[in-house]
């Protein structure tokens, strides 16, 4: 296997090679058996086969102010709303290339969970961009940054 490929699962590789091979339009004279499966895996992997509605209400007071969020899915608990105290939404516009953010909290938050909320953010985010890109280094550059955030809010031990 190539090294640039060590570290990549099969669906990334699939897709890697199709667009090389769609690049060099080798696609129209497919000749190898396994050309035609990583095609066909493509195209499976992007057909829609389910869809989920996602729903966020927010309860506001006379100020503007978060007094209430619920959240809920419809392939979840029939898409009944659960109550959260914050919320936290980054979205990738395709057009503009630019990310759109919500951030939301209630005033019952308090700060102790503002800080576990934004330490399981960074740390996710860590595992997210691994998953993502398989770049290890920068990715657990951004872990260390999320346990010294987390050691230093208290919300883990030091030197856990």
């Amino acid at each position: 296997m190539c090294h640039a490929f060590k570290n990549l699962d099969y669906p990334q590789i699939s897709q890697i090679y199709a667009e090389i091979l769609l690049k060099n339009r080798r696609a129209v004279n497919l000749r190898n058996p396994g050309e035609v499966k990583i095609l066909q895996d493509i195209n499976t992997m992007n057909e829609i086969v389910k869809t989920s509605d996602i729903t966020i209400r927010v309860g506001l007071n006379a100020e503007q102010v978060p007094v209430q969020i619920e959240w809920g899915a419809s392939d979840r608990n029939n898409g009944a709303l659960e109550p959260c105290k914050a919320m936290a939404v980054a979205l990738f516009d395709k057009e503009h290339r630019d990310t759109l953010r919500i951030d939301l909290w209630t005033k019952e938050l308090q700060v102790t969970e503002m800080d576990r909320f934004m330490y399981q953010i960074l740390r996710s985010l860590s595992e997210t961009y691994l998953k993502a890109t398989q770049n290890k280094a920068l990715a657990e550059d951004m872990a260390k940054f999320a346990q010294y955030f987390g050691e230093s809010t208290e919300v883990v031990p030091k030197g856990e």
